[in-house]
């Protein structure tokens, strides 16, 4: 019988623009089994657990300096790289010396990883650090594999919870949540956001949207369709209005138009998830003979919002780019109506 999932710890996602960090209405449930304590009391004496094996063991020998207990638990690939076992326990062992004391916060399993997150107590980010089965039960050490939009989230989650304290405790009475991840893993993390269809009046300059960061960007997109270029710029802040407005002028009077013309162009709202400090509109935009999905982040500022750059991309814009969890969240937005 498989082992039942732990229960989710819901964390806010944060959103970084620039030097700016802020964490909305937006969260993500994460399947993590909570252990704080320290690693050397990591219990590796169960069957058939070898990921805590691989974890106590590599830990052990990075402070015992026993390069031969470390080579098991490492791929042929890290031992090339840094030329031997020894090479790689050294510069690993120099890394951790700046986290001081370790605890291991939690661990997450996934249908084909085990991720630990690491607790130093000199470092304001947790660590991950993640393990995958190979040959005889043995699991080794392997940071360097591309990781999934689940784990994308967690990552920068962990990154910044140290600091932001990301963990949340909110009644999600009115909020959609979709699971995220590979369909494999039997305990998969879940986003959670309020999920809501845009109006299809949206661009319209007789409608007045009762959200005030959707009304911030009909401004902004009616000051684009009637060419008031400046106002438009300024709606990316001043570093943005700055830099587009002077990328704008250097181009010439035929690119000028069809830039504006673009920008424009056919824009067909279709969905949003209403955060907070952030907000992020989804909307189809013709291309030629194609159709796109793409989103507009919107993010409040205290006294007003501040439209980000659609051409810069922070890792919670690379997960919102997922053609599955697009699809996903489009449905959800269809079933709850206009």
């Amino acid at each position: 019988m498989a082992a039942a999932c732990p229960s989710l710890s819901v964390y806010r996602i944060p959103y970084v623009y620039g030097s700016v960090t802020v964490a909305g209405d937006m969260y993500l449930g994460v399947p993590i089994k909570r252990m704080n304590v320290p690693w050397s009391q990591v219990d590796a004496s169960r069957t058939g657990d070898g990921a805590s094996v691989a974890l106590k063991e590599m830990l052990t020998a990075v402070y015992q300096n026993n390069w031969a207990l470390a080579a098991k638990h490492l791929s042929v690939t890290q031992v090339e790289q840094f030329g031997s076992a020894a090479a790689f326990l050294e510069a690993f062992r120099t890394n951790l010396k700046k986290a001081g004391t370790i605890r291991i916060y939690g661990r997450i399993d996934d249908a084909d990883t085990v991720r630990f997150v690491i607790d130093g107590e000199d470092e304001l980010a947790y660590r991950i650090l993640t393990f995958t089965p190979a040959a005889g039960g043995v699991y080794i050490l392997d940071n360097s594999r591309s990781p999934g939009i689940a784990q994308t989230i967690e990552a920068s989650i962990f990154r910044v919870d140290k600091t932001l304290k990301l963990e949340s405790k909110v009644d999600f009475k009115g909020y959609t949540e979709v699971s995220v991840g590979s369909e494999e893993n039997p305990c998969r993390p879940v986003l959670i956001a309020r999920v809501e269809a845009a109006p299809k009046a949206l661009l319209s300059r007789d409608y007045v949207p009762a959200n005030a960061a959707l009304r911030f960007y009909q401004q902004c997109h009616l000051a684009l369709e009637t060419r008031h270029t400046q106002q438009y710029f300024d709606c990316f802040g001043p570093e943005g209005s700055a830099r587009m407005g002077g990328t704008f002028a250097a181009l010439s009077a035929d690119k000028q138009t069809a830039f504006l013309n673009s920008a424009a162009g056919s824009v067909e709202p279709t969905f949003v998830l209403a955060g907070g400090s952030l907000t992020v509109l989804y909307y189809r935009r013709s291309t030629g003979p194609s159709t796109l999905l793409m989103h507009q982040d919107i993010v409040g500022t205290g006294t007003s919002y501040q439209l980000v750059n659609p051409m810069t991309s922070s890792v919670l814009d690379d997960v919102l780019n997922d053609k599955d969890l697009q699809t996903r969240l489009s449905l959800a937005a269809s079933t709850r109506g206009q």
